[in-house]
């Protein structure tokens, strides 16, 4: 071997010269012979470069193109020239392995997230904090845009209104229709019986009333899933004939006490208007027609008081603005109802459902003092049948008209619902003749 310059190494941490061809190799790394530290990487190339030099110059390798062709190759001779690969070869095999990465990551997303989505209720079921209301209310219409909203008097200032297709959806919330509680039964019993329809022809029912300082008007606006059949409803009606309002069948009926009139305000579409003593042309006029619809179908009197206070899933729900309503704290008062009544300026009522039925209602006083009377008189009310009661109303010291709101919030099942409906039960009962 020639001890060529080119090839003498010198080793960066004892300073030793050597040639490359006596370089120890421990793995990868080539070390210093006398040190026994591995040296620098840029060395290697040089080693490499060193040894293939020394290599063709004792005639084991032949550089590319200076090989007898006619002679056989000898054993170590190279061929053909080393080469690293083009820039282009890399960058396609990095894109594969690139593909082959967010191929292997986007199937493993997709099989977790299909395992999670299929096993919510099981891994639900093993949670272990107390099980809340974690079903859907059943779907109902928008509260305040019912239908039958719409023909009420426009001075309606105590309205109730009963889902009874939404009821029905549910066998738990059906229930509360066999048979209904007070208040239902005033608006479905009269119906079912006056009309001759079934309950599962029944879409939805809505009573108003006007109370101010005179004796009020009630009416009741059944609106039914099909269009009823007229003439057997005319039969159901006999022997009453059918006069005209509105170019409308109009039907005179008596009660005990009062009197009415049903009205067959479009084919799916029945108003009742009733009267203590006795129905004048000016309670005819306030029907309306056509009718409110979408959001301004409800009444403006009760107008914000739904909007704002009753729950938008409510099977049952009703509304008053009770500042003017001077008879009705007269009625309330001879039936020793108006203790806690006379104290309250508006309310909303909402029936809903979910695991059980909840019961809200709110309650306006616009009064600091009279607040807590409202709050007391309610704490007091004997609900046995409820599984949980809560009475909230605003601290002593928040004094603003706008903030005196009590609530009511009240859960358990059809047996306790019976039981506190039947304390807000206001609305007077009337039998047909």
């Amino acid at each position: 071997m020639t001890n060529d310059s080119s090839h003498i190494l010198a080793c960066p941490y004892c300073n030793a010269q050597f040639a490359a061809e006596k370089l120890e190799r421990h793995s990868d790394k080539a070390c210093c012979p006398r040190c026994g530290e591995p040296l620098p990487l840029g060395v290697d190339s040089r080693i490499m470069s060193a040894t293939l030099h020394t290599a063709i110059s004792r005639g084991d390798l032949r550089p590319v193109g200076t090989a007898d062709i006619s002679a056989p190759p000898e054993t170590g001779t190279l061929e053909k020239p080393l080469s690293m690969p083009s820039s282009k070869t890399r960058a396609a095999a990095n894109r594969r392995t690139l593909l082959v990465l967010l191929g292997i990551m986007t199937l493993l997303a997709a099989v977790g997230l299909t395992y999670a989505l299929l096993t919510v209720d099981y891994r639900r079921e093993k949670d272990y904090r107390p099980k809340k209301y974690t079903h859907e209310p059943v779907a109902v219409a928008p509260t305040g845009e019912l239908a039958g909203l719409g023909y009420l008097p426009a001075g309606s200032n105590l309205v109730v209104a009963v889902n009874v297709q939404a009821l029905r959806a549910n066998p738990k919330t059906r229930a509360l229709l066999e048979p209904p509680p007070p208040l239902l039964d005033v608006l479905l019993d009269k119906v079912e019986k006056h009309a001759r329809l079934k309950i599962e022809e029944i879409d939805h029912v809505v009573l108003g009333a006007e109370l101010c300082d005179k004796l009020p008007q009630i009416v009741v606006v059944a609106r039914t899933r099909t269009p009823y059949n007229r003439k057997a409803l005319a039969d159901a009606l006999k022997p009453a004939k059918a006069t005209s309002h509105l170019d409308r069948p109009l039907f005179a009926f008596t009660t005990r006490p009062g009197e009415g009139y049903l009205w067959c305000a479009d084919d799916r579409t029945l108003v009742w208007l009733w009267r203590l003593d006795a129905v004048t042309k000016e309670d005819l006029a306030a029907l309306p027609l056509p009718p409110r619809q979408g959001e301004a179908a409800a009444p403006v009197p009760v107008q914000a008081v739904i909007g704002e206070r009753v729950d938008k899933h409510s099977l049952v729900w009703a509304a008053g603005n009770l500042e003017d309503a001077v008879v009705l704290h007269e009625m309330l008062r001879l039936g020793g109802k108006d203790t806690l009544w006379k104290e309250i300026k508006a309310f909303s009522l909402s029936l809903l459902h979910q695991d059980d039925f909840a019961l809200m209602a709110h309650c306006f006083t616009g009064n600091a003092k009279s607040t807590p009377l409202v709050r007391k008189q309610l704490e007091e009310w004997k609900m046995p049948l409820a599984k949980s009661v809560k009475v909230e109303a605003p601290p002593a010291d928040v004094t603003e008209p706008a903030a005196q709101w009590v609530t009511l919030q009240l859960r358990g099942d059809v047996a306790a619902v019976r039981d506190a409906l039947e304390l807000f039960h206001i609305v007077p009962k009337f039998k047909l003749k």
